[in-house]
């Protein structure tokens, strides 16, 4: 014996509708969760809780030998069992840098280069190493450069007027 219960086509549709939304929600974490995302995204574990970020949110990645620890704008800094490389390897962005060994760095979020000891200045205080091979033109665009020596000349010029 078979139930048959009458649908009103407009049902039909929303219904169509949202398995069709919920296969492309599904794809799309897949892709994330993969690594393959062209979203902008990654999937990261932090204390039995899974997080999916922006890659504009992230600030650095800082290497702790087989650890790495990803720094946010928000000032958040989650502890994963990845390795710098292998984040590296999912963030595909040019944003992205490897400063040194130690840290890969989002170059949105750089606001000052402190040649003298290697070290950039970024969001929210926190602060990377940069290696004596890579030089500031090749950490920032050439736009990007103009403008923080702009910036340091007028600064400098004003503590040696007073």
């Amino acid at each position: 014996m078979r139930i048959i219960k009458n649908i009103e086509p407009n049902d039909d549709n929303n219904i169509i509708q949202k398995i069709i939304d919920l296969e492309q929600e599904l794809s799309r974490l897949k892709e994330i969760q993969s690594g393959t995302s062209n979203y902008g995204f990654i999937l990261v574990h932090h204390q039995n809780i899974k997080h999916i970020i922006r890659y504009n949110d992230i600030v650095m990645i800082e290497a702790e030998s087989n650890y790495a620890t990803i720094y946010l704008q928000n000032g958040t800094k989650l502890l994963t069992s990845k390795t710098l490389k292998h984040w590296q390897l999912q963030i595909k962005k040019n944003e992205f840098i490897r400063t040194h060994n130690s840290f890969l760095v989002n170059r949105n979020h750089i606001h000052s280069i402190n040649k003298g000891i290697y070290q950039l200045h970024l969001t929210n205080g926190f602060e990377a190493k940069y290696s004596r091979r890579m030089k500031s033109s090749a950490i920032l665009s050439s736009g990007e450069v103009a403008k923080i020596e702009k910036k340091f000349t007028i600064n400098l010029s004003k503590m040696v007027a007073h």
